[in-house]
C-alpha cells in the first residue's frame, strides 16, 4: 500500500529554491542585446538539462450565487497572436512568474521536456520570461532544436 502523495507529491527538482540558472540569465540577457541565430543557438544551448517553470491557474467552471467557487481546474496558460500562432509561457525563477502573474503557480520541469510537449501540442512558440526585460521567444526551429527533434 502507498501513502497519498507520495508520488505525486515528489519533485525531481528537490533542491530547487526557485532561482534561476546563471548561465541561462546570461544568455538570456545577450541575446536580448543582440538577438540574432548565434545569440539563439546560445540561449538554446543554456536551456538544455536545466529546469523552466510553466505556470498554471486556478479557473472556476461554476460558481455558487455568492460568487464562491463551486467546481475548478488547474490550467496551463497559452497565447495566441493576432496571427493565429500559439505560444507557451516559461519562466525561469518564480521571481519572473511572479511578475507576469503573482496567482500562476508554477510547475517544474526540464526545457528539453517542455520543447517537446510544444512540440506534442503543435504550439508555435516557447516564450520564456515574457514579463522581462530580457524576454525571449523560440519558434518552432529553437523549440526543435531545444527538444533534440534536429
Amino acid at each position: 500500500m502507498t501513502r497519498f502523495g507520495s508520488e505525486v507529491l515528489t519533485s525531481n527538482f528537490p533542491d530547487d529554491n526557485g532561482s534561476a540558472n546563471p548561465e541561462v540569465m546570461a544568455a538570456l540577457h545577450v541575446h536580448a542585446l543582440a538577438k540574432t541565430a548565434l545569440t539563439e543557438a546560445g540561449v538554446i544551448t543554456s536551456l538544455r538539462g536545466t529546469r523552466l517553470l510553466v505556470p498554471v491557474v486556478a479557473r472556476a467552471d461554476e460558481v455558487d450565487e455568492f460568487g464562491a467557487d463551486k467546481d475548478s481546474h488547474i490550467a496551463a496558460v497559452t497565447f495566441k497572436s493576432h496571427d493565429g500562432r500559439v505560444g507557451l509561457p516559461v519562466f525561469t525563477s518564480v521571481e519572473a512568474l511572479s511578475l507576469w502573474d503573482p496567482n500562476a503557480r508554477p510547475v517544474p520541469q526540464t526545457a528539453e521536456l517542455v520543447a517537446r510537449s510544444c512540440l506534442d501540442q503543435k504550439l508555435d512558440g516557447l516564450l520564456i520570461d515574457m514579463a522581462s526585460d530580457h524576454r525571449c521567444a523560440l519558434g518552432r526551429a529553437g523549440i526543435e532544436r531545444l527538444a533534440g527533434a534536429n
